[in-house]
């Protein structure tokens, strides 16, 4: 196609559990796709350029800045959003220890952060006190709530009261 437009592709993806077949931009970045074809508003994308952690998904079971990958890189992939996480009990844990702890959690890292967090919980039963850091600052943001989403982790994780703010 010359004429200014653009061969869509034919696209299989499983995005939290689910198949879903469509014919895609093959320059469409799997951020958009994920919000604009699925509704899946979590994955934001907020920055474009992979910095904030707005777009983190499970990606082939790795985290992945969705908004620096094309839709067509993730053909017959597997995908877990942060909306995909309803359900996994440490996603739960985390979501009670915050809520327990008042804090509220930045939107534009949440995505990441909480996807980091599950993923370090499920690989390690009792993270040190520099893993949990990691897992949490690893996407840059300027909520300024790092530390304190640290501390109610490793209250969570250690069983110590705490994490209050």
């Amino acid at each position: 196609m010359c004429e200014g437009g653009t061969e869509k592709v034919a696209l299989w993806i499983e995005v939290n559990g689910q198949e879903h077949h469509a014919l895609v931009d093959p320059r469409q970045r799997l951020s958009d796709f994920l919000r604009e074809h699925l509704g899946l508003r979590e994955a934001a994308g907020a920055c474009k350029h992979g910095d904030c952690g707005s777009c983190v998904v499970h990606l082939n079971d790795r985290l992945t800045r969705s908004c620096q990958v094309a839709v067509t890189d993730v053909l017959h992939a597997s995908i877990t959003t942060i909306e995909g996480l309803a359900g996994v009990r440490e996603f739960a844990l985390l979501q009670q220890a915050f809520a327990q702890s008042g804090l509220v959690t930045c939107p534009v890292c949440r995505p990441g952060t909480m996807l980091g967090l599950v993923t370090l919980l499920q690989r390690t039963a009792a993270p040190d006190v520099a893993a949990i850091r990691r897992a949490v600052c690893q996407f840059p943001c300027e909520c300024g709530v790092q530390d304190a989403e640290v501390a109610v982790v490793e209250a969570l994780v250690f069983g110590r009261p705490g994490g209050e703010t």
